[in-house]
């Protein structure tokens, strides 16, 4: 039996971590996790407290004088990633060698890392695993919220600051460096405004769900210069008011801890929790199995965050099939449309659609975080195979565009007679589009209930050019839809059946691979199902 869990176990007694005796950790092969024990836990129980002298960042580490400091984003993730690296070679000389040697010893199996030389991912089931995410939405999380991709992002790093450093103190390698970096995206918590991204020993013992059982607290708004939590020579200082305004994070995801004068961080119960069952934490409530791929090397069965999204303008090449405006002019054309459309009352009408919803504000945050957008959209598909407003609006204003009688209606024209980059009203677009929503509502209605197409037919009662324009709505979500399904996975060829039936022959000792068909199986699931919804729609629209 392996010894890191005693070995752990006694430096934190060593080191002021708090245990209750409500949980016991367990070393299994798949690594440690947590446990509770005889007895009930009760919500808003603290089951460890941590001190935070105890935890690993950029600013406790022992080259935390030479390491450019980041308090948030990827270039936080690579500072601490150097000074994980930097412990983890230090060895039994680290202050935290008894945690470090209780991870993982090998890099851990991110999708980011499949395929890659240099890492232990770099074999056979890596490398196959890595050519089913071809155009996956796993591969949308290697790309950065500045268009940029990790891989090379990590590379330049490692060269530029993380080598140059760790050469005068260490021998030290690219995979060693990748290693680490892989413990911190596996594990690492964001703890307060001066550590910014850490490792919390036994914190990051407790494993994935969506719904977790316990949470991390911590006092976010300590001193950024010092990490006081009290009053500090700082308090009036004009250097403390840059450093605040630097990190501009927001606090309200990050509890605090409620004890007076506590400078720990605290693992918390969130609800009832029963005895002898493992006790969950969450990375991220609203993570796909996409993102959990790409940041954690693994995946949970029927995640209800899983989408399929469309990145602007990036996608609008690939989408817009024979667009006549550029790229620009299309998306300043769909900004000032989406603006409108917010305006109005039309939110209500979609409460009634089974096929098109409204992204939370979270979710438009979210996005609008990633993607970089002047304007919260959210154009993707959810785990119900329904599509946002806004990939509603981008097909509506695809429509447009490419319909001559309605672009001639809408949009302004330039000197040679072609369409321009500007509307004639774009509050007459909207109106038009309410009409087709409404239609669009009217027909899911008669469709669930099993009309008949000529029935159908007969009930519609709005203007004959919102219909058609329905119509065209209908067969443009379809053809998205195709389009980004034959392009997914290593095998675009095989049906979805037939995927089923190739994961089936997949051996358990290709874990990597049998997660990437999974993915890939999913994605696609998701967009034939809503193809095949749109395409029923449309098809029950006559011509007349």
């Amino acid at each position: 039996m392996s010894e890191r869990l005693p070995v752990l176990l006694q430096w934190v007694l060593e080191h002021g971590i708090q245990i209750d005796d409500s949980i016991r950790l367990v070393d299994a092969h798949s690594g440690i996790s947590v446990i509770s024990t005889d007895k009930t836990i009760h919500p808003a129980t603290t089951i460890v407290f941590i001190p935070k002298s105890a935890i690993l960042s950029a600013r406790s580490c022992s080259l935390a004088p030479h390491i450019p400091f980041a308090p948030y984003g990827h270039d936080a993730h690579l500072a601490l990633s150097v000074a994980v690296y930097a412990e983890l070679l230090r060895g039994s000389a680290s202050h935290w060698y008894e945690y470090l040697q209780s991870l993982p010893a090998r890099t851990v199996p991110l999708a980011l890392f499949w395929g890659m030389p240099g890492t232990d991912c770099d074999d056979k089931d890596g490398r196959e695993a890595k050519l089913w995410l071809a155009n996956s939405q796993v591969e949308k999380e290697f790309v950065t919220d500045a268009g940029t991709y990790l891989l090379d992002d990590i590379r330049n790093y490692y060269h530029s600051v993380a080598k140059p450093l760790l050469d005068r103190f260490f021998p030290n390698s690219l995979s060693g460096f990748l290693h680490a970096y892989s413990l911190v995206s596996s594990r690492a918590f964001l703890v307060d405004a001066y550590h910014g991204l850490s490792m919390v020993p036994i914190a990051d013992a407790f494993n994935h769900i969506t719904e977790n059982h316990v949470h991390l607290e911590s006092d976010f708004d300590v001193c950024p210069i010092c990490g006081s939590l009290g009053e500090c020579p700082h308090d009036k200082d004009e250097q403390l008011e840059a450093a605040q305004s630097a990190l501009n994070i927001s606090t309200s995801a990050i509890p605090a801890v409620d004890r007076l004068n506590s400078d720990t961080c605290e693992m918390v119960a969130n609800r009832h929790i029963l005895p002898h069952s493992e006790i969950y934490n969450t990375y991220g409530s609203h993570l796909s199995n996409a993102a959990l791929l790409a940041r954690y090397g693994f995946a949970l069965e029927g995640n209800e965050n899983d989408v399929i999204s469309w990145r602007l303008p990036v996608d609008i090449v690939h989408t817009a099939g024979d667009l006549r405006l550029s790229s620009a002019s299309f998306m300043d054309l769909f900004f000032s449309f989406v603006k409108e459309w917010s305006r109005g009352s039309s939110s209500m009408i979609l409460e009634e659609s089974s096929l098109v919803y409204q992204p939370s504000f979270e979710e438009l945050e979210r996005q609008e975080a990633s993607t970089g957008s002047q304007s919260r959209t959210a154009l993707c598909i959810n785990s119900d195979a329904q599509i946002s407003v806004h990939l509603w609006l981008l097909a509506a204003l695809h429509c447009i565009v490419n319909d001559d009688r309605l672009a001639s209606a809408y949009l302004e024209t330039v000197a040679d007679g072609s369409i321009g980059a500007r509307w004639k009203d774009v509050r007459s677009a909207a109106r038009i589009l309410v009409q087709a929503m409404q239609e669009q509502v009217r027909m899911e209605r008669l469709l669930v209930a099993d009309d008949e197409d000529d029935d159908v037919g007969e009930k519609l009662v709005g203007s004959e050019q919102a219909l058609m324009l329905l119509k065209n709505i209908a067969q443009e979500i379809c053809s998205l839809c195709n389009q980004r399904a034959a392009i997914i996975g290593k095998r675009p060829d095989l049906s979805v059946a037939e995927l089923g039936e190739l994961f089936d022959e997949l051996d358990d000792s290709w874990p990597k691979t049998r997660l990437a068909v999974t993915q890939v199986i999913l994605e696609r699931s998701l967009l034939e199902s809503c193809a095949a919804s749109w395409q029923e729609l449309g098809g029950a629209i006559t011509d007349d």
